[in-house]
């Protein structure tokens, strides 16, 4: 489980021990069924988080599992480095839960939050978003991207697949969200992701190399590469424009 979060935007990404190893190839017709209905045991979730009063309600914009219709409220405190997290049978999980954090980096060289604000072609991974987030912290990045249709409230992801009768289209269109987790690197290794909830992207860089371009006076930045461009909306940054720039054209 890898956590991320700036100012105001998340990103959350927990990936089973026991998911399927992945097959050599690409895409989702490396799996058997089988192993595309333990794939839907995944979670992660992207949005925007509001703490008040010692409570943190995470707001979920992009989801992996279909929502419960339950709020991802919980009760949260700080000790140094361990952030202890506590929630009730009214939350998101809909059972009492405690969860600890311990913070692996603060921030402190780099700090950066976007959300997608448009985009053409298919610059994520040869897919085009309706929607999707984008964090950096330090040397880390966090990336969400929205499957192509709304799951959803009410049933989980596993009894989606399974309702979808072996149909592989109707399985894929479930499945097709991406959350990827990984380091920014240098040369080869720039924008390296090392875990994902498409794990044929393990490895891969997140988007191909391009040109950042922004615009001071909207708050956007338009990423242009050879598989399309991303116009981002930025949220929060410890960077200069030329510094933006030059990290995402390495």
């Amino acid at each position: 489980m890898f956590y991320g979060q700036t100012r105001n935007l998340f990103v959350d990404i927990r990936i089973p021990i026991d998911r399927p190893a992945t097959p050599p190839g690409h895409g989702f017709g490396i799996y058997s069924l089988e192993d595309l209905a333990r794939l839907a045991k995944q979670q992660a979730f992207a949005g925007h988080a509001v703490i008040a009063d010692g409570r943190c309600t995470w707001h979920r914009s992009i989801d992996y599992q279909p929502s419960t219709g339950r709020p991802d409220s919980s009760l949260v405190s700080v000790e140094g480095d361990t952030l202890h997290e506590r929630g009730d049978a009214n939350s998101v999980t809909g059972m009492n839960f405690y969860e600890s954090y311990h913070r692996e980096c603060r921030g402190e060289e780099r700090r950066l939050a976007f959300r997608l604000e448009d985009s053409d072609g298919t610059p994520f991974g040869d897919r085009a978003a309706r929607d999707a987030f984008l964090l950096v912290l330090d040397d880390r990045f966090w990336f969400a991207r929205a499957r192509a249709r709304n799951l959803g409230t009410g049933k989980s992801l596993p009894d989606l697949v399974k309702g979808a009768d072996g149909d592989r289209a109707t399985i894929e269109a479930c499945l097709d969200c991406e959350v990827s987790f990984g380091r920014l690197g240098k040369d080869e290794d720039a924008w390296r992701i090392e875990l994902s909830t498409l794990p044929w992207r393990e490895g891969e860089r997140l988007f191909p190399q391009g040109q950042a371009n922004l615009e001071a006076d909207s708050g956007l930045m338009r990423l242009d590469t050879p598989a399309g461009c991303a116009t981002w909306r930025v949220f929060d940054t410890s960077l200069k424009d030329d510094a933006i720039g030059a990290l995402f054209s390495a």
